[in-house]
């Protein structure tokens, strides 16, 4: 049975040709579609110290944000470059649950924010380096 890294690399062989990472796993990047290239489901400025799941109810935000991404997709959009980074608000999960009831790939990104002054780093960034 395959787990983690081995799995990816697994599924990824599979694929012929550029794949996507999207938050269900990897596409072949000729299935993408039509974008909607830089998109936030949830954007919470409250810094990194105070930012994370609990300032927000998930189901609340799945109700709320699901009919206009059905909307998007009905308009044609297959792929949704979802870009809030960690500690501003990205939850792959409810991101994979939208993408599941709307149809629609999404892809999100593994980064941090670096504007005002470190607000939104998490504690561990101060020491590494680049």
């Amino acid at each position: 049975k395959l787990h983690g890294a081995d799995l990816f690399a697994a599924v990824v062989t599979l694929l012929e040709g550029p794949h996507i990472m999207t938050v269900a796993g990897p596409i072949e990047a000729t299935s993408a579609g039509m974008a909607l290239a830089h998109e936030h489901v949830l954007v919470d400025f409250i810094g990194a110290d105070q930012a994370g799941l609990g300032r927000y109810d998930r189901d609340k935000v799945f109700e709320q944000v699901r009919p206009h991404l059905s909307r998007a997709h009905e308009l044609g959009a297959r792929l949704f470059v979802e870009c809030t980074p960690a500690f501003l608000g990205r939850d792959v999960q409810l991101l994979r649950r939208l993408g599941d009831v709307t149809d629609l790939h999404i892809l999100t990104n593994t980064g941090l924010y670096g504007a005002r002054n470190g607000k939104f780093h998490p504690p561990y960034l101060a020491g590494e380096t680049a």
